[in-house]
C-alpha cells in the first residue's frame, strides 16, 4: 500500500496486480533475511546484468579529483556507463579506471565514458536528476547553470 504524503491515509493497493505494487526500486538480499535497495529500474544499466550504480558512484567519489558523481546509462540501449562528475583538475576516463582497477573494482562496472560538469543537477530534495542527465548525453537538454 501507500501512505498519502498529505494525508496520511493508508491506502490499500492488494486488488492490483494480485497485491504487488512495483515501487521501481532495484533490491538484493542483504544476507540477513532482509533487503538492501540498490537502485531503481529506471536507473538501470546493462544488459544481462545490471551494474550497481550507488556502489561505482560511492567508488568515483574515493578519488581524490572528484567531488561527486552519477553514473548513468549512454548509448542505444543506455546499456554503456557513463561517470557523469564534478572534478577539479583535468582528468581522463584513463585515470578514472586506473583508480577503479586499483580499488578492485570489477571492469565491467566501470564507466566507459566520462563527463565534467560544473555541479549534477538535483531536484528540490536532493536526488540526482538521473532522467536529465541522460537526456543531456544524448544532447536532448541542457543543464541548468550553476
Amino acid at each position: 500500500g501507500t501512505v498519502g504524503r498529505d494525508s496520511g491515509t493508508l491506502r490499500v493497493l492488494a486488488e492490483h496486480d494480485e497485491g504487488w505494487y512495483d515501487t521501481g526500486d532495484l533490491v538484493v538480499p542483504d544476507g540477513r533475511g532482509g533487503i538492501r535497495v540498490v537502485g531503481r529500474a529506471v536507473d538501470r544499466i546493462g544488459v544481462g546484468w545490471m551494474i550497481p550504480a550507488a556502489d561505482v558512484e560511492d567508488a568515483l567519489r574515493g578519488h581524490p579529483d572528484i567531488d561527486d558523481a552519477a553514473l548513468v546509462g549512454y548509448g542505444e540501449n543506455s546499456d554503456k556507463p557513463c561517470a557523469v562528475v564534478v572534478a577539479r583538475g583535468a582528468l581522463t576516463i584513463e585515470q578514472v579506471r586506473d583508480y577503479l582497477d586499483a580499488i578492485t573494482m570489477t571492469e565491467w562496472y566501470q564507466p566507459t565514458r566520462l563527463e565534467r560538469v560544473r555541479a549534477l543537477p538535483r531536484t528540490s530534495t536532493g536526488k540526482v536528476q538521473k532522467d536529465l542527465l541522460r537526456r543531456w548525453l544524448r544532447g536532448e537538454a541542457d543543464l541548468p547553470q550553476s
